[in-house]
């Protein structure tokens, strides 16, 4: 999670869901990565700061899914609780963008990625010249 630029938390954890489909995980982890984010935003409203949390997903499944009602015959499987993403996204009160893989920060510290793609993310991290 991040305000403006600045990181101010991260965590990574097992699931303790099963899931069906990578677009199933993923969803469900966008899903707790709003409740976080809500959370954030009723903190800083009451310290007059309103702002709309911006959610960053690198899985088109996850995104179509929250944006639109049309796949809901394919995701009535999913428990409940985890539509909250879907009542967000619809009641505007959060706002969900799609990041290519490639530009995605959260996969240097989750994935394995190759030697050069990690090396091109400390660059970027340790640029200290805002740029």
């Amino acid at each position: 999670m991040c305000l403006g630029d600045q990181l101010v938390g991260w965590y990574s954890w097992r699931q303790d869901v099963v899931t069906l489909s990578v677009t199933e995980a993923e969803y469900i982890a966008d899903c707790e990565g709003v409740k976080d984010a809500s959370w954030a935003q009723q903190f800083l409203k009451e310290l007059n700061l309103p702002l709309k949390p911006q959610l960053y997903t690198d899985s088109e499944g996850a995104y179509e899914l929250s944006k639109s009602p049309k796949f809901a015959r394919r995701s009535r499987h999913i428990e409940h609780q985890f539509h909250y993403l879907c009542q967000q996204v619809r009641s505007e009160k959060l706002e969900i963008i799609m990041i290519p893989g490639k530009d995605n920060p959260a996969d240097a510290l989750t994935k394995l990625l190759p030697m050069t793609i990690l090396n091109t993310w400390k660059i970027r991290w340790m640029d200290t010249t805002g740029e």
